[in-house]
């Protein structure tokens, strides 16, 4: 009886270090838990499990809420890039835009928060995504729908210059969202070193008004989505 008891003991024992590491594992994937809030017995178990984490974990891509995003946008724009990408997505906390702003042209700098995205790219995370509803500029041009690091991590998509409203038309929240879904894809190939594309139909084909962006596709022609296959594949 006493060699049972020490065996359900050890397994209870283990079942128990077992439901830690994993709840170590969900937590350090959300960001909620540090070194700092662990006692020094489990110090060792949280860095290896830490390494594990990282190393074991698919790379993916990061969605930056900038400022108010709704969440049905985000999630919308989670299952777009999953289902053409087949890749995986997290989306952070916001991050606030004010570092950004402009007020001689009440306007935020696309670039400037481009740099800030890469300050913060994520660990393990091979794209780093901003989503934003402010109207973003360049100083050589009056507005962008967006900005991207080409061949590089890091893009901004923002909607506040596809809303109907802008233009003095009715709201129109599936339009809305099909219109960012087609820039967040066209900034994200230009991340994967894609240039303006000549095919009409093809998401990386220039946008300069919104009315343009509903000519086009939300996908990549067969050119254009072989480049982005090709640099996944190496993942």
């Amino acid at each position: 009886m006493s060699k049972v008891r020490g065996i359900l003991k050890q397994i209870g024992s283990f079942l128990s270090r077992l439901r830690f590491e994993r709840q170590l594992v969900r937590r350090i994937q959300r960001r909620t838990v540090t070194q700092e809030h662990l006692t020094d017995a489990d110090s060792l178990v949280f860095s290896q499990t830490v390494q594990e984490s990282i190393e074991s974990r698919k790379p993916f891509i990061s969605i930056v809420p900038l400022n108010t995003v709704p969440d049905d946008v985000l999630q919308r724009l989670e299952r777009a890039i999953s289902r053409t990408l087949d890749i995986e997505t997290e989306i952070t906390p916001p991050l606030d835009l004010a570092f950004a702003f402009d007020s001689s042209r009440n306007q935020y700098n696309s670039t400037v928060i481009l740099t800030r995205l890469l300050e913060i790219l994520p660990d393990g995370a091979f794209k780093i995504l901003g989503v934003t509803n402010v109207d973003l500029f360049i100083p050589i041009l009056t507005f962008v729908f967006g900005e991207a690091q080409l061949n590089g991590a890091a893009a901004v998509v923002s909607m506040y210059r596809m809303e109907n409203e802008l233009y003095g038309l009715p709201r129109d929240e599936r339009n809305l969202q099909d219109r960012l879904t087609k820039e967040l894809f066209h900034e994200l190939g230009h991340t994967f070193g894609l240039l303006h594309c000549d095919d009409y139909d093809c998401v990386m084909h220039a946008s300069t008004y919104a009315e343009e962006i509903d000519l086009k596709s939300d996908s990549f022609c067969a050119s254009c989505y072989e480049w982005v296959s090709s640099i996944l594949a190496d993942k």
